[in-house]
């Protein structure tokens, strides 16, 4: 016999009233991080980790969840992709209509942090958030996959769907719209760019006594380090 709704619900809350996690942990010991390790620039150090990331083989090394607040205050965050770091930020793309690009037109401040699980090493940077100019947008937009540029036409990101095949169907018209055509960008999509006034840096180690370094913009506009108790 299939059990009710309401059967159900307690088998799950039983399930998880069970669940055991507070035991799960893993100690840290493949990497070490030292001042001598940094380079001057936060910007500079996450291009050498990027690179760690990319020869470890790492699942997406340039996943960064991204975090916003709205105009009530309440955070919210989400995985986005890192397209370029910049001499003065980090590049990502979305709708601007999204959460996170409301989010950002009214309170123009976030973080994006790393984790590379395999190297035992996050890294956060946190600093204002700043559209990108125009011809910057549509030139990476026109790099796109054809199916993501259709993509960007046919999703009314973080809006309600009635089904799946609302946003299928949605897609094939954008495909139709365009058949045999060059795609242009959408006016309500582009780039943004997280310019950090300062960032984090940490290495997993043994006995949870991790490395955590601290950069922060000074004065002079050149970056400072502190080591951070974990």
């Amino acid at each position: 016999m299939i059990p009710d709704s309401n059967s159900r619900v307690k088998l799950l809350k039983i399930k998880f009233k069970n669940m055991k996690i507070n035991h799960l942990r893993k100690e840290y010991s493949r990497l070490t991080l030292s001042r001598n390790d940094l380079k001057t620039t936060p910007l500079s150090q996450l291009k050498i980790w990027l690179e760690d990331a990319l020869s470890a083989n790492v699942l997406e090394p340039n996943a960064m969840f991204l975090a916003t607040v709205d105009k009530q205050g309440m955070p919210s965050s989400r995985i986005v992709l890192l397209k370029e770091i910049e001499e003065n930020g980090l590049l990502f793309f979305t709708n601007y209509r999204s959460k996170k690009g409301r989010d950002i037109e009214d309170n123009p401040y976030g973080s994006a942090t790393f984790f590379w699980k395999e190297l035992e090493r996050q890294a956060t940077f946190f600093g204002q958030i700043v559209k990108v100019d125009e011809e910057r947008s549509q030139n990476y937009f026109a790099t796109r996959p054809r199916a993501s540029q259709l993509a960007a036409w046919a999703s009314k990101q973080g809006e309600k769907a009635s089904s799946r095949s609302e946003i299928d169907e949605a897609y094939t018209q954008e495909e139709k719209k365009w058949e045999g055509r060059e795609i242009t960008k959408p006016p309500y999509w582009g780039g943004f760019l997280l310019m950090p006034s300062g960032a984090t840096f940490w290495q997993g180690r043994e006995k949870r006594l991790h490395d955590h370094f601290l950069y922060s913009k000074n004065s002079e506009g050149t970056w400072d380090t502190a080591r951070l108790y974990p």
